[in-house]
């Protein structure tokens, strides 16, 4: 039997696109980089509430990718729902690569996780996506799916 991840086309006949091994930009991303993160935490705020902390990312690395953890709550008449608003800072500052005949696509994008419980291994996945664009010089859109290593591993 052989495996479908050494095909170039999934079962359903999806093209897959295989990345090989990224190379992570150190550095800085630039002056106007302050302007879109004062412009987006405030979107952020004026959307989501204030967040209740930053997970700030240690090393320079192009772009900078912070994740903001906002807990939410749903009022609901069998009692309050408490859940949490997990996203990216940072991955809009940059274009993504895009494929020529992209046309109506969104260059820059932030990532956007709800869950029950914030968890640091949440954090770590949101900002290892929120880099792989830019590392692999590609695009995330709706539907894509991530490599995770050859064979794939679970997160």
């Amino acid at each position: 039997m052989t495996s479908w991840f050494s095909k170039k086309k999934a079962p359903d006949g999806t093209l897959i696109i295989r990345h090989d091994a990224v190379e992570r930009q150190m550095g800085f991303t630039g002056e106007d980089a302050a302007g879109f993160r004062q412009t987006r935490e405030a979107a952020y705020e004026r959307m989501y509430g204030k967040p209740e902390s930053v997970s700030h990312e240690v090393l320079p690395q192009v772009p900078h990718i912070d994740v903001y953890t906002i807990k939410r709550i749903l009022k609901r008449s069998s009692g309050d729902e408490v859940f949490y608003v997990l996203m990216t800072g940072g991955m809009s500052d940059l274009a993504m690569t895009m494929p020529r005949n992209a046309k109506d696509l969104d260059r820059r994008v932030e990532l956007i996780f709800y869950c029950a419980e914030p968890r640091e291994e949440y954090v770590t996945i949101l900002r290892w996506v929120a880099h792989f664009p830019h590392d692999s010089k590609s695009w995330l859109g709706h539907g894509h799916t991530v490599p995770n290593g050859n064979p794939p591993e679970p997160f």
